[in-house]
């Protein structure tokens, strides 16, 4: 019995909790991207997690494997509608956009943070629910937009010192008409050699035979030599765009790595597509990735193309690589953790009086936080529990000074001697120190 309900209260597979510890250098983490991304003049968009499923087939593409394998997709109570938790957020930031007229003779530069789902196989770095904060640009068409959102990325490496635990691959994939006719060329090689590519690969070689490009598989890598190339198949427009983006690269001092083999695995990018991956010996992951992707909102059925760009950082492995690579900075932001003032009685004052207290110092200074010490301790075990909760301030609510409307204050940080300040001194105590 013990055992069967013990077995029924487990989290699902590949999802985990975040707990207060955790959570709370979570949002050191990204509190401080957010900073950054303020400074770019980026305003926050909120959208749904779930979305119509047919959203993602037209962009992300009916025979990805995303669509095929990885989507959560359910039928809604009245059984018509087909939805899916969302995969990734691009999609859904260009719906929005193109629904509530943001794209209406106006450039937007928006960023999301929220969780996304996949059904994919759980190991290190990879849950089939993760966060990212998202970065999008619409109407940016210039290759000194792209070289900007890099820039972006670079300072947030910087911020958390790991710009020397990672790298950058960039690619150009042409426009999505160079990409098709590139498929199709590939489906042509792949069919011609089926016997000599694994059972495992077949189905994708028919139907993304794209995705192949990246394998780090060495039989198929040995194939893949005698492959038709991407750069073969590139607009001379496209080239153009790469070759200055480039170039602004080399000029703001960004070292990159051209990789012909990087695509990206969802049908709506063109152009521009990179990916920063951690290069920690054992945590070798894509810790943020993007590119350019022109014409998803006409995929969408807007009235033009509208000239975007973005990408996310995957915020688990960020946080994994930081703690990695500079262990001390998450050391710190963990440590750091804090309440402003504890609060502890003496004597027989009672718990109400605690709580009353409280209230008037919450109701005269705002932006504080205040642990109370609950039951009937000893002064010295409360004390130990305020230290233990890294408290700054501790305040005792001393019987035979509260009855004058006094209470006891010690900075404990500074580890000073104790003051008696009356109750209408305190935000003016509080102020001074």
């Amino acid at each position: 019995m013990s055992s069967d309900f013990h077995k029924k209260i487990r989290s699902l597979r590949g999802m985990r909790d975040v707990l207060p510890k955790d959570s709370y250098v979570y949002r050191i983490v990204e509190s401080k991207i957010q900073k950054i991304l303020f400074q770019y003049n980026f305003q926050e968009i909120r959208t749904p997690i779930l979305e119509r499923s047919d959203l993602f087939d037209k962009t992300i593409g009916k025979n990805t494997e995303v669509v095929r394998k990885e989507m959560y997709t359910f039928l809604d109570k009245n059984g018509n509608i087909k939805i899916s938790l969302r995969p990734e957020n691009t999609v859904g930031c260009v719906r929005a956009g193109i629904e509530n007229g943001l794209f209406h003779n106006s450039r937007q530069r928006l960023w999301y943070s929220g969780p996304m789902f996949r059904y994919d196989r759980p190991q290190s770095g990879r849950y089939r629910q993760f966060s990212q904060i998202g970065i999008e640009m619409f109407g940016f068409d210039a290759p000194s937009f792209d070289a900007e959102l890099i820039s972006i990325i670079s300072r947030i490496w910087r911020l958390f010192s790991i710009e020397n635990c990672v790298r950058l691959e960039i690619n150009s994939i042409g426009s999505i008409h160079d990409r098709k006719v590139y498929s199709f060329s590939l489906k042509k090689f792949f069919r011609s050699n089926l016997k000599k590519l694994d059972v495992k690969y077949r189905e994708l070689a028919i139907n993304d035979p794209i995705r192949l490009l990246d394998s780090k598989d060495p039989g198929l890598n040995r194939l893949l030599i005698h492959a038709p190339s991407l750069e073969e198949h590139i607009d001379k427009g496209s080239v153009e765009h790469f070759r200055k983006f480039c170039k602004i690269l080399r000029k703001i001092g960004i070292q990159y790595t051209i990789n012909k083999r990087l695509v990206r695995g969802l049908d709506y990018y063109n152009r521009t597509v990179f990916e920063w991956i951690s290069d920690v010996p054992d945590f070798r992951k894509t810790i943020c990735a993007g590119g350019r992707y022109d014409h998803l909102s006409d995929m969408l059925g807007y009235h033009r193309s509208v000239p975007s760009l973005g990408c996310a950082i995957g915020v688990e492995r960020l946080i994994t690589l930081i703690g990695i690579a500079n262990r001390s900075l998450i050391d710190r932001y963990y440590s750091s953790r804090s309440i402003d003032i504890y609060l502890c009685k003496h004597g027989s004052v009672e718990l109400e009086e605690m709580f009353f207290f409280s209230e008037k110092i919450r109701d005269q200074i705002t932006n504080i936080s205040i642990m109370m010490h609950y039951g009937s301790d000893k002064i010295k075990k409360q004390i130990f529990r305020a230290n233990e909760n890294n408290a700054k301030i501790l305040i005792v609510l001393r019987e035979d000074i509260y009855r004058s409307k006094k209470v006891l204050i010690q900075n404990l940080q500074k580890k000073s001697r104790s003051d008696i300040v009356h109750l209408d001194k305190l935000y003016e105590y509080f102020n001074n120190i």
